[in-house]
């Protein structure tokens, strides 16, 4: 944080995970956010191919870079910073699926947790939500339910869906 190397009560303390995983690339995690900028020099080597739906034609947007950042920007490349599964250097983090699900592409938010799941996805990282308590479309739901039985890659048995806090 600032250049720091942390800030003790607001870093996550990520260390002591490190020493026993740092990422893995057979691990696909799906960033439901604006576009990850796939081309970004912290995150390049950590992102999947063939990137997302929308392939290289992903808009790229800061916040939905940003999330991808936290979770696999490649360590040990004195670059920026290390994302909490970024790897040991040399782009063996996990990978990054990007899915903007705020683009103008076609395509529901339910339609893009069937392609990640269908598409190896383990874990569904998401950094949205809803402004009305119980005020939800149903499609949403039913496309976290698909990610949730059918996701999971080569690892689980089932996929994992994690929505931030506060967002």
């Amino acid at each position: 944080v600032t250049g720091q190397y942390g800030i003790p009560g607001w870093d996550i303390n990520v260390e002591g995970a490190w020493a026993i995983e740092t990422g893995k690339p057979e691990v696909i995690i799906a960033v439901f956010d604006e576009g990850v900028d796939f081309a970004h020099a912290d995150l390049a080597n950590n992102i999947w191919t063939p990137i997302g739906p929308q392939g290289l034609n992903t808009v790229a947007g800061e916040h939905g870079t940003h999330v991808a950042g936290i979770i696999g920007a490649v360590t040990k490349n004195n670059l920026q910073l290390a994302g909490i599964a970024g790897g040991d250097g040399g782009g063996r983090g996990v990978k990054i699926m990007s899915l903007d699900i705020w683009g103008d592409h076609g395509l529901s938010t339910q339609d893009l947790y069937i392609y990640a799941a269908d598409n190896g996805a383990s874990i569904s990282q998401n950094s949205w939500g809803y402004t009305v308590a119980n005020v939800y479309n149903q499609s949403d739901l039913d496309g976290i339910d698909y990610f949730n039985t059918n996701g999971g890659g080569a690892h689980l048995n089932g996929g994992i869906t994690i929505f931030a806090a506060g967002n």
